[in-house]
């Protein structure tokens, strides 16, 4: 299919003119194109026209508005990965600082093994220590030995999976979830300014 010089000139002054539908029109009838392919060749020789060359009070076109709504969702989801991320990043740093610096003991569940309380002593002093996690079925029978980590500050980790890594590994998901959607926005984006 080839468009002479003249019938590109006779569609751009249509489009020039606020009459795009008539554009396709003459596109469809002329080339027999679909209704899509005649409405892409007009949106490429509309690109080609200045904004001072229409005769007509142009409105903002969806498309601006449109990128504004994908710019947007992009950093919110980006920012809300990242933040989740952070927030993961501090916890496991939290940890490690708590594992470094502190002193591992041995203490023991003494009640509620869906959320153990775990007495240690430390210096020749009893403690008590209540889990962050709860679970059904427990991870712990009373009685049962745990390994701990107490820092100087008095933090306390428990050395297990789920008491180490089981939340940030689910903030983590989130955060590069959220960061995925963004990153899916943004190319959406670019790939719909490219056509």
């Amino acid at each position: 299919m080839r468009v002479t010089p003249d019938e590109k000139a006779h569609v751009r002054t249509l489009l020039v003119q606020g009459k795009k539908i008539e554009a396709i029109k003459f596109l469809r009838n002329n080339y027999y194109l679909s209704l899509r392919d005649a409405k892409e060749m007009a949106d490429l020789i509309d690109e080609d026209i200045r904004e001072d060359e229409y005769t007509y009070k142009r409105k903002r076109g969806d498309k601006k508005v449109l990128s504004l709504a994908h710019g947007c969702l992009s950093v919110f989801f980006g920012i809300m990965g990242g933040g989740l991320l952070a927030v993961a990043i501090y916890i496991f740093m939290s940890q490690l600082s708590v594992i470094q610096e502190g002193e591992k003991v041995t203490g023991v569940v003494v009640s509620d093994p869906n959320q153990p309380v775990i007495e240690y002593t430390l210096n020749g002093q009893q403690h008590t220590h209540v889990s962050n996690i709860s679970s059904e079925p427990p991870n712990y029978v009373i009685g049962e030995e745990v390994e701990l980590f107490v820092s100087p500050s008095g933090e306390v980790v428990i050395n297990t999976f789920s008491e180490r890594y089981l939340f940030i590994c689910i903030i983590g998901f989130f955060a590069l979830m959220l960061m995925a959607v963004a990153y899916g926005v943004y190319r959406s984006f670019k790939k719909r300014r490219v056509n």
